[in-house]
């Protein structure tokens, strides 16, 4: 009996590694998630991992290692990419794991790319299950804005120096952005979807019918062939001066429009997205990519064929070659106001230069 005992015993022991494998193997699903999942650099992030384990099995021990997308670190001085942690979860339970990073570039961080791999075991090391889990989970870290006065000089050539202020009725037609509630502001104008989400009251802003447009362009070409390759510093460079002048742009109430022949999520091509609000327009810039769809003089001269002269260019590029300036002075020689931002280490043809830009006469109707 004894000697019976102590086979069931060893076949038990011996058995149950394999039992364990066959139950466990195609019930254990992996959750990733960001939040918040819009920041900006500098700021933490938490990333969440959610284990279930659906069998009638516990998993002892699970070890969880991943690499972090470049934009995301695991310490707060920048340095370290990977996190691993080991835990325990229970037979039909689900265990919560939030570690925080930091964001450190601004984009479009995507988990898919960046599979999670699963060490899990049944507690003795007789039998391991590797696995390796994709997520679709995306975090948008948007630039830094730089102090105003980097480009105030820049920006006064832009808007000219003396405002003269007018009463009018907005119009109603030419939705501006959201803002906070303030007393006497119409009950009509109350943004109800926007109140209930944010859990305070917020309003409606639209813009007068004789705003100035301004047309924001942002140039991913760095190189004679656009497809050649991406500066990604450069571009980060590119896309916190666009948001600087964008936001000050906003707070003037000139009407903003964002053109770029960068590659956007979901768009294979460039183009333009309209009236946007300096949070819009920030939040886009959290998940362009640095990489060019199409070279930037195409992408000019579509644009310019589409829009009046009374329309003012602000270009932020760090390449600039001939043919790109003979597009640029054919639109001058037309009475558009273009004015050019170059990045911190541009590459300009030799035969290109730096030329000032003009400034806007406008009149602020309040």
């Amino acid at each position: 009996m004894l000697a019976l005992f102590g086979l069931c015993l060893v076949a038990g022991v011996w058995g149950f590694p394999y039992l364990w494998f066959a139950v466990v193997r195609n019930r254990i699903e992996l959750r990733t998630s960001f939040t918040p999942r819009y920041v900006v650099v500098g700021d933490e992030v938490k990333l969440g991992f959610t284990f279930s384990n659906t069998s009638l099995l516990p998993c002892p021990l699970v070890e969880l290692s991943v690499e972090l997308p470049p934009g995301l670190s695991a310490n707060e001085d920048g340095t370290g990419r990977f996190i691993r942690f080991r835990t325990f979860v229970g037979a039909r339970q689900q265990m919560d794991v939030t570690v925080t990073c930091y964001a450190t570039r601004r984009g479009l961080q995507r988990m898919q790319y960046y599979p999670v791999y699963l060490t899990v075991n049944e507690g003795f090391g007789l039998q391991s299950l590797y696995l390796q889990r994709r997520d679709e989970s995306m975090l948008r870290i948007m630039p830094k804005m730089l102090p105003e006065l980097a480009f105030q000089p820049e920006f006064q050539s832009i808007t000219g120096d003396i405002e003269r202020f007018h009463w009018m009725y907005q119009d109603e037609t030419r939705l501006r952005g959201i803002r906070d509630y303030q007393p006497g502001d119409p009950l009509k104008y109350i943004a109800w979807t926007a109140s209930a989400s944010q859990g305070k009251w917020m309003t409606k802003e639209f813009s007068a019918s004789t705003d100035v447009s301004v047309c924001l362009m942002l140039n991913a070409q760095m190189f004679e062939d656009y497809w050649m390759g991406v500066r990604q510093n450069e571009f980060d460079a590119l896309c916190e001066m666009l948001l600087t002048v964008a936001v000050q742009l906003h707070e003037k109430r000139f009407q903003v429009r964002f053109v770029t022949n960068a590659a956007l999520l979901r768009r294979l091509r460039s183009g333009t997205l309209g009236n946007l609000s300096a949070a819009s327009i920030r939040a886009v810039l959290g998940e362009v990519d640095a990489i060019a769809v199409e070279s930037f003089t195409k992408t000019l001269i579509h644009h310019a064929a589409g829009e009046s002269v009374q329309q003012s260019f602000l270009i932020f590029t760090s390449y600039e070659d001939e043919e790109l300036r003979t597009i640029m002075d054919e639109e001058r020689k037309k009475g558009r106001l273009i004015k050019v931002f170059y990045g911190p280490d541009a590459k300009i043809h030799p035969t290109a230069e730096k030329r000032p830009g003009g400034s806007i006469a406008r009149e602020v109707y309040g």
